[in-house]
Order: C-alpha cells, then structure tokens, then sequence
C-alpha cells in the first residue's frame, strides 16, 4: 500500500530535516569551541612546560656552581 504523498506529508518532512540540520549545526558549533579551548590549553601547557624546564636548568646550575664552592 503506497503512501499518499500530500503537500502536509513533504511540508513535515521538511521540517524534520530542518530540525535535524539545527541540532547539527549547533553539535558543530558546540564541538567547535571545545576544539579551540583545547588547542588554547595545549599551547598554555606547552609554554608552562618550556618555563619549568628552564627553572629546573638553572636550578641544577646553581646546585652545581655551590657544590663546586664546597670542594
């Protein structure tokens, strides 16, 4: 038994298919954002990474430079 294809049936359909292209377009800007907030954490990170590393290079140098007083 086909379906009686009315303007009302095409008219829902295309809503729904409005609808679902919403819900997309606003998952893509949600994922979007969580996407950049993550690349902003992971250069923030990277450069805490290079500031410590520097820390802990002159700390050992400072280590060495008095244990070399001591002897």
């Amino acid at each position: 038994m086909a379906e009686t294809v009315t303007l009302d049936l095409v008219l829902e359909r295309v809503n729904r298919v409005l609808a679902e292209q919403g819900r997309m377009r606003d998952s893509i800007t949600v994922l979007t954002g969580i996407c950049i907030r993550l690349e902003g954490a992971v250069h923030g990170l990277t450069m805490e990474i290079a500031g410590l590393r520097s820390m802990v290079i002159d700390h050992d140098q400072r280590l060495r430079t008095l244990e070399g007083r001591q002897s």
